[in-house]
């Protein structure tokens, strides 16, 4: 089939419908929550063959579009709706979305424990004979054709805990497009599709989300890293409050700057956070000999106010690492806080002593996702807002929103339940509720993971000003820009080992990378 366009990344773009190869256009959609507008006349146009990115800072909007063209949301209002060019009269998004829409969110959905094949029947069915049974052979060819459609080598009947990431990721996708008709109003919707891979596998994902737009379908791509968007998208749309402040843009008139400040509605100035110990003759912890499973003789020390990064490929052992400080693993070796020997494997221990621990998932491990931020920030110390046995409630909400003011979590508002604050303001709930207890020593997972540009900059400056106070904090994380950035010092692992110390004038981004896939150790 011959293309009727080329996209703006080059490639060639089947026009499947009527309307210059429109695939799906809404117009003038509105969705409010208590009255509160969280999508204001919004406008997005997707086309057969393009890879359309929308992005937008947390609580934007975005995931309450997904949510809403998904059919999970009823929108409140629409002026327009056309599916491969062909109007829709009273549109039933989730009626609409089953036959032309397949989505994939950040959790994938899947099910290790099962094979690669019965984790595809999980949506898509088994192909049966006449009588009733499965079809063995058109089911195998079927998972064949799709394994190969994104790239996967592998078994379908071998367990789906075999594959990498970055393959599950795949797979994820790949089944995805398989739930629906295809031809004029098919559309994929990857929800942050990499935030969890690292950045060597990012690449394949991409490469597959092109495939599956040359052979037709519209890709509505999710993400907060501007960099996959500026790579991988055609036209991005950004939305700000709800509202679409840019629509359709062509990447190739954008950079990462200009889409910032699309995103924020001002020009981001990038401070640097590192913050220098003052004296580190006198440590406030103290670790010897750190070994878990992956993690085998780790020793480094860190003082009041000193911020140091821990980095490495994924796998290395750097977030068994944290588990290990804060006892939420089982540790041989010494942990020594002020002079202290710290229990092993006790996380309650770990608090008395001033040592805190912000987890790298912050909705499964990091909180109580169905109770509201305010049971969530007062629940490791309610004995501050208890008297005679109760809880001072109206204490418990004012000192929840002193803090959500500090940090600009959006909306501000202390009853709301936790999972539905977008991911960047559930992280500063998060750190809000460890900070207040004012902590000798902070260990934070991945402090970025999931999180926009803006709100980015928010976690660097409560790190930033947590280490003004004095408190020590261990950045752990997978993006070597992230700790050349925060840390005064970056401890790089490979292997479960420290391979190399950087500090000073050695410390930067680029040294950084070179030191976690060189493997360089330290000489003694």
């Amino acid at each position: 089939m011959s293309p009727d366009r080329i996209s703006e990344k080059g490639h060639a773009v089947s026009a499947s419908s009527s309307i210059d190869g429109e695939a799906v256009h809404v117009h003038g959609l509105t969705k409010r929550f208590s009255g509160v507008t969280v999508l204001d006349g919004v406008k997005l146009t997707l086309r057969s063959g393009e890879v359309h990115g929308l992005i937008g800072a947390n609580g934007s909007g975005k995931s309450t579009l997904i949510k809403t063209l998904s059919g999970f949301y009823r929108y409140d209002a629409v002026d327009e709706v056309r599916i491969g060019g062909v109007p829709q009269v009273h549109p039933d998004f989730r009626a609409l979305s089953k036959r032309h829409f397949a989505f994939v969110h950040q959790d994938r959905c899947l099910i290790p424990a099962l094979s690669i094949a019965e984790n595809c029947a999980l949506t898509m069915g088994y192909p049966t004979n006449a009588i009733g049974q499965i079809d063995r052979a058109a089911e195998r060819a079927r998972l064949d054709a799709l394994l190969d459609s994104v790239g996967i080598s592998a078994d379908p009947y071998q367990p789906l805990s075999e594959l990498g990431p970055a393959q599950a990721t795949l797979l994820a996708i790949g089944r995805a497009v398989r739930s629906v008709s295809g031809g004029a109003g098919s559309i994929l919707v990857l929800d942050e599709p990499t935030t969890a891979l690292p950045a060597s596998e990012v690449g394949l994902v991409l490469k597959a989300i092109r495939r599956i737009a040359s052979d037709g379908s519209g890709v509505l791509f999710v993400s907060h890293r501007l960099e996959e968007i500026l790579e991988v998208c055609d036209v991005v749309t950004v939305l700000r409050d709800g509202k679409v402040v840019a629509s359709a843009t062509p990447t190739a008139e954008l950079d990462g700057n200009r889409l910032v400040e699309l995103m924020l509605g001002r020009t981001l100035v990038r401070n640097s956070h590192r913050k220098e110990a003052s004296n580190r003759d006198v440590p406030v912890m103290v670790a010897r000999a750190l070994t878990g499973p992956r993690v085998t003789n780790v020793d480094f020390e860190i003082a009041p106010g000193e911020i140091i990064g821990i980095t490495g490929l994924v796998g290395c052992g750097k977030s068994e690492l944290g588990r290990l400080i804060v006892g939420r693993q089982a540790r041989s070796g010494e942990v020594r806080i002020a002079g202290s020997v710290l229990s092993p494997n006790s996380p309650h221990a770990a608090v008395r002593a001033g040592v805190v621990y912000v987890p790298a998932d912050r909705l499964l491990a990091g909180s109580l996702p169905d109770m509201t931020a305010t049971e969530n920030l007062s629940l490791p110390n309610l004995k501050a807002f208890t008297r005679w046995g109760r809880i001072n409630h109206m204490t418990e909400r004012t000192e929840t929103a002193n803090w959500m003011g500090q940090t600009g979590t959006v909306p501000a508002n202390p009853a709301q339940i936790f999972r539905n604050f977008s991911g960047g303001n559930q992280q500063k709930i998060v750190l809000s509720k460890w900070l207040r207890l004012d902590p000798r020593v902070l260990v934070i997972d991945e402090p970025t993971q999931g999180v926009d540009v803006g709100a980015k900059e928010d976690v660097y400056r409560l790190i930033r000003e947590a280490a003004d106070r004095g408190t020590a904090t261990i950045v752990i994380s997978s993006e070597p820009e992230e700790v050349a950035r925060v840390a005064s010092r970056v401890f790089v692992i490979d292997r479960g080992t420290v391979v190399a110390v950087l500090e000073g004038d050695e410390l930067n981004s680029d040294a950084v990378s070179d030191a976690i896939f060189a493997g360089k150790r330290v000489s003694s």
